[in-house]
């Protein structure tokens, strides 16, 4: 530290006309004229002389924006650069558009991609490292890159790729934008990442916002390398525009301050622009009516679906080929028209087609309007754009009545005693719900404000703190002391904070509101102003002095009052609200009844089955009586060497993990009982209900293998992890023993809920089955 402050003193005193910077041990000079950049220089290495330090000239490297100053500069002898990398972040020197750097990060994740592959984790828990792992890493200083957009779509194709979800068909774009954490898309990333770090500098630095209404006054439409032209590009591709710094305008015409609007409102106003960008890049026939998309309805109950049908509804929205239809055009083994319509075979004709008449007829309220959907909604369950959401969004943004005119003046004396409330409607549908705020002045036994919450975000949080913002304003310009009592512990606690070090936590939520009301006690930092926690809906009996009682009531009307107001909204308003409620039920009834039509025929098989109306194929279901078997005991057909030969292979496997296999199964065959065959799933949990026996597991996240019982582990392994060893080991000892441990093909089984083809242990074993396998096996 006392280095950095001796450099740029030194600077300051012998080369005044250069701009010294420092970052730690990195060191930066900056002039207009060549000649300064050697003078500089000099003192530089003067004054790391002084303290007997070195310059490390092979990291030294010099820059100019134009040939004369690059010429002067190469006498110097330094490498004369047009972009580099400082701090980790892709620097360009001049009008050039320089990615070079940048995308170099993103060709460095070759072998995470192959360990994503390669690793065992479920699905969602692989998709979950892409914003976590993969992304920062690939778009590490990008907020100040122009990149095209091929950059994204690579890195979404590799994703994608590694994480075995590029099936025929399947748009990557829609498959990683619609998952559960939309960050898990590249281009959405990048996305954010530019904004939230031009909101984060705005905070930090009071330089960048002036700079910032430089560049737009200046602006003439050609964008140049550096963080204001990166974020008109970005905006841009959304449909945003910058108006005044720092005031932006989204796709709805809705401003905001991108420096001090709340993280709530910036995300889903940004995650609602992504997805209207999105739907313009669906451009599949089968898509057509996908006018912007609405993320809520598209993604509804997404949360509270199984893995298999949240992989299944992911596959519907990108577009992967499941029909004969889609098929056909690349396996002539499938027929593109249905066999008793004679016409396209495709997901819109399931819905009218007599062979499913069956299934539509089981679906509870079935409406038969909907095979007249739009072609996006009934093949891939993607819901248009909703007119009436939008006017929604403008009715919260402009509410009735804003609270900004008092009901009573402030008196000319006395310490007032306000009590503050929010209230806020539980919705089924959270982008419906309404809030509002009052304060009442105990003092004076009045209502000071009561009104409607403005904007998007309608929370409870939101509420509390504007009413504490309202009382503060009711109080502006006066001398008077107050005492503000709000039965919110958050809001006091922050305010509180900021009471004593005038300054607001980082990661506050709110942060536009929480702005103004240090600005406010600023203002009334002469006056004493208390801000006092009350609990909430105390019974009027449960106070133990008159004081607590008239804490109690005061409350209790700031509450009653807050309630009412979020109730007295116009008739056109609650008309409105009513129709959109109609809109959102009828829509979600339909995509409910859509996907359980679809998940129906998934479980059934019947994705391309030109079968008979009303027959439903269960591929090889389990024989009530369990088909007989010739077999010979494995201990006896087995040669003397067969434990030599498993402990000693070439295989990846712990030998001790095959030969507790062969042991257990010939444990299991000295009990009475019938032979049948069994699948690897069921061969699973027999050996889980031996609670001795133990699996392979990676410990300490390396490739090498111990041995260790499921109980012993502090994580619980998915059942995955515990059924690929097993099926890997099965295969080694069928290799090994072909004539002893058998393999039959792989094949569904609904009634124990696999519906993928399972691979089948039929050892000939007399194994006696007291245990009948769950048929609710997906549990594990």
């Amino acid at each position: 530290l006392n280095v950095n402050w001796c450099y740029h003193v030194y600077m300051k005193a012998f080369c005044p006309q250069v701009i010294a910077y420092s970052f730690v041990d990195n060191l930066t000079l900056a002039a207009r004229q060549a000649f300064l950049i050697a003078q500089a220089y000099m003192a530089l290495q003067s004054i790391c002389g002084l303290f007997g330090l070195d310059t490390d000239e092979d990291k030294t490297y010099v820059w100019g924006l134009t040939r004369q100053s690059r010429q002067q500069l190469s006498i110097m002898g330094f490498p004369c650069m047009t972009d580099a990398t400082e701090l980790g972040g892709a620097m360009t020197f001049g009008l050039a558009r320089r990615t070079r750097l940048l995308k170099q990060r993103g060709q460095q994740l070759h072998s995470r991609w192959q360990k994503l592959r390669r690793s065992m984790s479920p699905g969602p828990q692989k998709l979950s490292m892409l914003p976590k792992v993969f992304w920062p890493q690939a778009f590490y200083g990008s907020a100040i890159c122009l990149i095209a957009d091929g950059y994204a779509n690579d890195l979404r194709k590799a994703a994608v790729k590694a994480l075995t979800m590029n099936g025929a068909g399947s748009n990557p774009l829609l498959r990683l934008s619609l998952s559960d954490d939309m960050q898990a898309d590249p281009g959405y990333y990048q996305l954010r990442l530019c904004l939230t770090t031009i909101r984060r500098m705005l905070m930090k630095s009071p330089d960048l916002l002036p700079m910032w209404r430089t560049w737009k006054d200046n602006f003439t439409g050609h964008l140049k390398p550096g963080p204001f032209s990166r974020l008109q590009q970005c905006l841009e591709m959304i449909g945003w525009s910058v108006q005044e710094p720092p005031w932006i305008q989204d796709h709805e015409g809705h401003t905001w301050n991108l420096q001090l609007t709340d993280h709530k409102t910036m995300d889903t106003q940004l995650e609602d622009a992504w997805l209207q960008y999105v739907a313009t890049q669906a451009k599949h026939k089968s898509m057509n009516g996908l006018h912007g998309m609405d993320g809520f309805l598209t993604k509804l109950d997404s949360a509270h679906l199984t893995t298999l049908d949240r992989a299944r509804l992911s596959a519907l929205h990108s577009g992967a080929f499941m029909t004969d239809s889609e098929k056909a055009k690349y396996d002539p083994e499938h027929l593109a028209l249905c066999t008793h319509c004679n016409c396209d075979d495709d997901r819109a004709h399931w819905l009218v087609c007599p062979r499913f008449q069956h299934v539509r007829d089981a679906i509870p309220d079935w409406r038969y309007d909907n095979a007249e959907l739009p072609s996006c909604t009934r093949q891939h369950l993607l819901v248009p754009r909703l007119e009436c959401m939008v006017l929604w969004r403008r009715l919260l943004c402009q509410p009735e009545d804003d609270g900004k005119v008092f009901v009573i003046s402030p008196p000319t004396s006395g310490v007032q005693h306000l009590f503050l409330d929010g209230s806020c409607s539980n919705d089924k549908y959270p982008m419906l719900n309404l809030a509002s705020y009052s304060v009442v002045n105990a003092t004076m036994g009045a209502v000071v404000a009561t009104a409607h919450l403005e904007g998007i975000t309608q929370t409870i949080d939101r509420a509390e703190l504007t009413a504490l913002l309202r009382a503060l304003h009711w109080l502006q310009g006066t001398e008077l002391e107050a005492c503000l009592w709000s039965d919110s512990l958050s809001t006091v606690q922050v305010a509180h904070y900021i009471q004593q070090y005038d300054t607001i936590p980082e990661g506050v939520a709110n942060l536009d509101l929480w702005v103004e009301l240090q600005m406010q006690l600023q203002d009334r930092a002469h006056v004493r102003t208390d801000i006092r926690w009350v609990p909430s809906h105390l019974q009027s009996h449960s106070g133990e002095d008159p004081f607590e009682d008239w804490i109690i009531h005061w409350n209790d009307r700031a509450d009653e009052l807050a309630v009412r107001t979020n109730r007295q909204r116009s008739t056109a308003f609650w008309r409105t609200y009513r129709r959109i409620v109609s809109v959102l039920d009828g829509w979600s009834l339909r995509i409910r009844q859509l996907r359980q039509f679809f998940f129906y025929l998934a479980d059934n098989k019947q994705s391309g089955d030109n079968t008979q109306a009303g027959q439903i194929q269960n591929a090889d279901e389990d024989s009530s009586e369990d088909e007989e078997w010739l077999w010979v005991p494995w201990f006896e057909a087995l040669p003397l060497t067969w434990q030599v030969q498993v402990t000693h292979g070439t295989h990846k496997l712990p030998g001790q993990f095959l030969v507790n296999i062969v042991n257990w199964v010939g444990a299991a065959e000295q009990f009475e009982g019938t032979v049948r065959d069994v699948s690897d799933a069921e061969f699973v949990c027999l050996l889980l209900l031996d609670r001795a026996f133990q699996f392979p597991f990676s410990i300490d996240g390396s490739l090498q293998l111990c041995m260790r019982c499921p109980d012993q582990l502090f994580q619980r392994p998915t059942f995955g992890a515990i059924l690929r060893p097993l099926q890997q080991a099965l295969a080694i000892l069928h290799n090994l023993f072909p004539q002893v441990i058998m393999r039959t093909p792989p094949v569904p089984k609904p009634l124990l809920g696999l519906y993928m083809p399972c691979v089948d242990c039929g050892y000939t074993s007399q194994i006696h089955f007291g245990w009948r396998p769950d048929p609710n096996l997906e549990a594990f």
